[in-house]
Order: C-alpha cells, then sequence, then structure tokens
C-alpha cells in the first residue's frame, strides 16, 4: 500500500561551499564541490523513505545521465520509483547551490523536465490514490498541474500537503483544497501579501493564509523553529539547538518528518516536533539528500526532548 504521493522535481544538484558570498562581479573561489541529486520533490520523497514511510515519486527527468542516476538514488533511498518518467526533449532539471560559512545560501535552479510535467503524467497518480493518506506537492513543475492534481486528489478525499517553493501566486479558490500548507517565512510573505519581520507578523500572515481557506499553516522560521496557525490558533515550535552547517534540504526535512509523524498516528503538534527534529539533523551537514536523517537518528532525538519541550502558545 502506498500510503503517500510525492508528485514534484527531481534535479541534480551542485552545491558550492565559500567562505562568504562574492560580492556583484566579483569571482571567487569555492573551497568544496559536490554534486548531488535533488530537487524538492526528490528530497521530500527521499525524506518520507528514510523516516520510514511508504512513498511513490511521480515526475519526470531527463534521458542524460542524471535522469537514470536520479532514479537509481531513490530506489536506492527506499522510494517507489515506478511512475518516474523520461522525457523526450528536456534534460534532467538542475540546481546550483552557494553555501556561505555563516551558514547563508542561495540556489539557482533550471526546471529542465520538470517544466514538461503534462496531464498525462499527473493522471499517473490517480490510480495510486485511493491507496492513499497524503500527496504532497511543491511549486517546482508547472502551476497549473499541481492545481490538477489536487483536484484529483480531492475526488479522493485524499489530504493534500503543499510546500509552496519557490512561492508563486495560488488561486484563491485552491486555498481551501490544500489540507496543509507549510512555507517558510519568505513563502509565507509572498503568498500572504504581508511582509514576515517578527513572530507578530508571523502569526499575522497565518492568519491571512488561514483566512483564504486553508486548515491549517506551519511556517518555518529558520532559527526560531516552526509555527502551527489554525483557526483562532498560533503556536510557536523553538528551535532545537544544533551546530547548523548547511541548511540546504532542512524544508525538505521538514515535510518530511510532517508527513511520517502523520502518518504515524502522532498528534499534529508531535508530528511536528519529530520535524523540528528531523530539520536539525539535517542541517548539521552538508548537501541534499545525503544530509537527509534516518528514522533512528530522528526517534532519538525526538525521544530524548520530548518531555521536557516546551511548546509556546502565542497570542491571536
Amino acid at each position: 500500500m502506498i500510503k503517500n504521493i510525492v508528485l514534484g522535481s527531481i534535479n541534480a544538484d551542485f552545491l558550492f561551499k565559500v567562505q562568504e558570498f562574492p560580492h556583484m562581479g566579483q569571482t571567487t573561489h569555492c573551497y568544496d564541490f559536490m554534486p548531488m541529486l535533488g530537487g524538492k520533490g526528490g528530497n521530500q520523497a527521499a525524506a518520507i523513505a528514510r523516516l520510514g514511510g511508504d512513498v511513490c515519486m511521480v515526475g519526470k527527468v531527463g534521458k542524460d545521465a542524471f535522469g537514470p542516476q536520479s532514479i537509481e538514488n531513490l530506489e536506492k533511498q527506499g522510494v517507489d520509483i515506478s511512475n518516474i518518467i523520461f522525457d523526450e526533449i528536456e534534460p534532467t532539471g538542475t540546481a546550483m547551490g552557494i553555501v556561505a560559512d555563516n551558514g547563508e545560501n542561495v540556489i539557482v535552479v533550471s526546471k529542465g523536465a520538470n517544466g514538461n510535467v503534462n496531464q498525462a503524467d499527473v493522471d499517473l497518480i490517480e490510480k495510486l490514490l485511493p491507496q492513499s493518506h497524503y500527496l504532497i506537492l511543491q511549486l517546482e513543475i508547472p502551476m497549473e498541474m499541481v492545481l490538477y492534481a489536487i483536484d484529483k486528489a480531492k475526488k479522493f478525499s485524499v489530504e493534500v500537503i503543499l510546500n509552496p517553493a519557490p512561492a508563486y501566486p495560488i488561486p484563491k479558490n485552491y486555498f481551501s483544497k490544500i489540507d496543509y500548507l507549510i512555507p517558510n517565512e519568505q513563502e509565507a510573505s509572498e503568498i500572504s501579501g504581508r511582509e514576515i519581520t517578527d513572530l507578530t507578523t508571523a502569526i499575522l500572515a497565518g492568519k491571512d493564509l488561514i483566512s483564504f481557506g486553508v486548515r491549517t499553516v506551519i511556517i518555518t522560521l529558520g532559527n526560531q523553529g516552526s509555527m502551527l496557525i489554525r483557526q483562532n490558533e498560533a503556536r510557536l515550535f523553538p528551535a532545537i539547538s544544533i551546530n547548523a552547517v548547511d541548511p540546504t534540504t532542512c524544508g525538505d526535512a521538514f515535510v518530511g518528518g510532517v508527513v511520517v509523524g502523520m502518518e504515524r498516528g502522532y498528534k499534529l503538534e508531535e508530528a511536528i516536533l519529530f520535524a523540528n527534529c528531523a530539520g536539525a539533523i539535517t542541517a548539521t551537514r552538508f548537501g541534499a539528500q545525503p544530509s537527509l536523517p534516518q528514522h533512528q537518528e530522528v526517534e532519538k532525538m525526538f525521544n530524548e526532548i520530548k518531555n521536557d519541550y516546551v511548546i509556546k502558545d502565542l497570542s491571536i
């Protein structure tokens, strides 16, 4: 039984580590270079699988060398790869990331085959939906295909989890079809139209998104942790103290943690704490999928901190 479907991007990633970001027009040398396999869809599928969840990846790769490598890599992680398609025209999507020693990062993405995901590709999820709990989506494939997939999920009463990355305008009539919206603070700002500068404005942006029709909003706030916002409720989950070296894939690990936590029957608050642990461990390692933790690591941290962890109720 496939309990979770990830529909999204699959990329070849190239990570450059530098002491500090170059200025405009400046050339700088990296001191480490790491070619990896990623894409937000692939990362989230891998995160779910590594945390012990059942997951099928639906997406597209090119017929270049990175396509078969990406599929083989996901299969090794434990992801069902039977619905990944080879595109006849475009190469596999690529992403270039630059990570500075202070932990800041920038990413540039070329969509490649991800941009060619079409209705026929999305139709592959229809045979999976009757046996699924969650459909997990991002915005690295065409928006119209994301919306098309959401409509299909609703026909089968499958809950939709949307990580709106990168942020694009979402049609207002689709917010009520999203069960869990998981943006970071920048994405929440762009989608809500409200600038987030502190916890108060994060609450207000979350309330705006709830007013649009989303049932549950979870905003990741970097070194401040994450925030759960529902109707008449806002709760802060403080960040776990770690030595962060690369935040590149933390958001994908967090999404995977929420999915697996809920799949196991955790209360949503427990699932968010589990996801905080997954994101924290990921931040201590460089790279995309290689940095994602295994279930045993996250479970160990979760059990060590859960009894003393304090969730802060915030005024709404």
